[in-house]
């Protein structure tokens, strides 16, 4: 299409690159920067940067779903970055704002929770909480 004719004409530079995993061909104005960009990135020393780019950072996830940003709060979130990846940062806000819970609280708890227990899918429960049902109270009426 439009791009392809750009390229060919040499207008826009074409560059493929992996970003967050994937393979991604990342188009450039063909300007000294563009041009510096594209041998950045043929040397291997750039797809870091577009994927934290691709990303919306922690103070922009608050702002957007939660408020206002406090400097106490901004502190907190600089924490959590340090502490957390950034994709499980941007799934607790999801988690929460799709529960409505609307609070740095409940997203840190959450965040907590994920480092403490695991952030597997699935069943998150621990054994000994699957063994309290079977061998507890109504262990009785459980074949096992």
């Amino acid at each position: 299409g439009a791009l392809k004719r750009a390229v060919e004409r040499g207008t826009l530079l074409e560059v493929e690159t992996t970003v967050a995993g994937a393979s991604e061909t990342v188009y450039f104005a063909n300007t000294a920067k563009g041009r510096a960009a594209v041998k950045s990135i043929e040397r291997g020393g750039w797809p870091d940067e577009l994927e934290s780019a691709a990303r919306p950072n922690v103070f922009a996830m608050y702002e957007a779903n939660i408020g206002t940003l406090t400097p106490l709060i901004a502190d907190e979130l600089r924490a959590a970055e340090r502490e957390y990846p950034a994709e499980w940062i941007e799934d607790a806000f999801r988690a929460a704002v799709s529960l409505n819970k609307r609070s740095w609280r409940y997203i840190h708890a959450i965040l907590e929770r994920w480092h403490t227990e695991g952030r597997g899918e699935g069943s998150r429960s621990s054994e000994a909480e699957r063994r309290r049902y079977v061998e507890g109270e109504y262990g009785e009426y459980i074949e096992h």
